[in-house]
């Protein structure tokens, strides 16, 4: 079967699943609350003439910056849409027919992949323009701060910022099946993943004596890819703040990816459905 078929037929699928929509409806909302009381914070904060560090607070290229990198929290939700790519197939029992469908599974893997990323993606930059819109909105309505804040969201910096954040996306939305190819079932993968992205990879750096590792975990390594370390510093305080350079966050971020990929991979060609 033709690659373009087979990702026509995987966009179908989502079209057709209702976790689909209420995981893009959470992700959407979530992003855009906080977008909101971001903007909020701040116009407050400019308004007051609030200074930061003997500084006053005022509306930069690097402000913007730091509200994208802050509003990343949900991305957990990108790697939950990739494992409801693979592990919803076992759940609806669509497997046996996908897998007739496309006889070679490595093309099924790698469609669902392919697919994951765009999604990912594309989710991102919906999320990313909605709360770019946000702020713009809201900073129109202060006079005071309009033109800088137009300045500030169509900055070079914020650009390449947004192309960061989508290929993070990406990644992760291939985590996502990777995942959902070792753990086919849903519920207990998605569990598992809200587990490990808000308690577990924060426990084991917050440990002294597995903090070191903290910073190669999953989610340390998509936060320094998207530019927390450069941005935040790394704090000598918490290990819980400690973030890799960005290039090298991108890479492991990467090798995740290929790793659960892989091994995804090696199960599903070699199990019986």
């Amino acid at each position: 079967m033709k690659f373009q078929r087979l990702m026509r037929s995987e966009f179908v699928k989502f079209k057709s699943t209702r976790s689909f929509f209420v995981l893009l409806g959470a992700f959407l909302v979530m992003m855009w609350l906080v977008a909101f009381l971001l903007a909020l914070g701040i116009a407050f904060m400019i308004a007051l003439g609030t200074s930061v560090n003997g500084s006053v607070v005022a509306v930069t290229p690097k402000l913007v910056q730091t509200f994208l990198i802050s509003d990343t929290f949900w991305m957990v939700f990108l790697v939950l849409f990739g494992i409801t790519v693979m592990a919803g197939e076992y759940r609806h029992n669509t497997v046996s027919m996908s897998l007739l469908l496309v006889p070679k599974r490595w093309q099924l893997l790698i469609t669902k992949a392919v697919t994951s990323f765009l999604l990912g993606a594309v989710v991102m930059l919906i999320g990313v323009l909605g709360s770019l819109m946000i702020w713009f909105s809201m900073g129109k309505k202060s006079y005071s701060t309009w033109n800088t804040w137009i300045k500030a969201i169509f900055s070079s910096r914020v650009g390449l910022e947004v192309l960061i954040l989508i290929l993070a996306a990406g990644l992760l939305g291939v985590i996502g099946v990777g995942l959902g190819s070792l753990i086919t079932n849903q519920l207990g993968a998605t569990v598992l993943v809200l587990a490990w992205w808000f308690i577990i990879e924060n426990i084991i750096s917050a440990i002294p004596r597995t903090a070191p590792a903290g910073k190669w975990l999953p989610y340390h390594a998509f936060m320094s890819f998207i530019g927390a370390g450069n941005l935040f510093g790394n704090s000598t305080h918490s290990t819980i703040f400690s973030f890799l350079p960005q290039w090298d966050g991108a890479l492991v971020l990467f090798g995740y990816a290929v790793v659960f990929l892989s091994a995804g991979l090696f199960v599903v060609t070699h199990k019986d459905v």
